[in-house]
């Protein structure tokens, strides 16, 4: 199973993940509003200070793979992991 431990799968986990998260979330308040998604987007980008919090929250699954491949020890996954995670984190900060 060591075969799966690569450079370029962590990266892609990496930046996918976030997105895939946020525009999970971005979809559910959607619905719930009873909007479409590109709206909310937009009111999102807008006002800026909630767009900030759904930043911070699309990281999260990016912590829980980086945890599950420490725990089976693929250390070049994690690596691109955490570093995709400080990317993000640091384009969180400069949205604050």
């Amino acid at each position: 199973m060591k075969r799966y431990n690569k450079l370029y799968i962590g990266l892609i986990g990496g930046i996918l993940l976030p997105i895939l998260m946020g525009a999970t979330f971005i979809e559910v308040l959607a619905q719930r509003a009873g909007s479409d998604f590109l709206s909310v987007f937009e009111n999102m980008v807008k006002y800026g200070v909630f767009f900030f919090k759904l930043f911070i929250i699309s990281i999260f699954p990016n912590l829980v793979g980086l945890y599950i491949f420490y725990k089976l020890e693929y250390w070049r996954v994690c690596s691109a992991l955490l570093s995709c995670t400080f990317i993000y984190f640091i384009i969180a900060i400069c949205l604050l």
